[in-house]
């Protein structure tokens, strides 16, 4: 039930249009490249876990949305690959 809560806020609040449109300007400015595992991939790497933070801080301060919502909305949009478990203790 709580998951069905997290989802549907991170829906409301991130719209999908203008969200994908933020996150892939994100890539391009910080030059993320996608290396076959997905847009944006995290796993227990320091590079790639900054990564992971840069980009979701710059998304959760310009929607004003918690960190856990913007991971569960790229997730659910397939534009993060979380290798880590990283975001599944973020949701809880």
């Amino acid at each position: 039930m709580e998951w069905q809560a997290n989802y549907f806020a991170s829906c409301l609040l991130l719209p999908v249009h203008h969200f994908k449109g933020s996150f892939f300007a994100l890539l391009r400015e910080l030059n993320v490249k996608n290396r076959s595992f997905g847009p944006l991939f995290l796993d227990e790497q320091a590079c790639n876990q900054r990564t992971f933070y840069r980009i979701t801080d710059a998304l959760k301060l310009h929607y004003d949305a918690p960190r856990s919502a913007v991971a569960l909305r790229l997730k659910s949009l397939g534009l993060l690959n979380d290798e880590s478990g990283l975001t599944r203790r973020l949701s809880t």
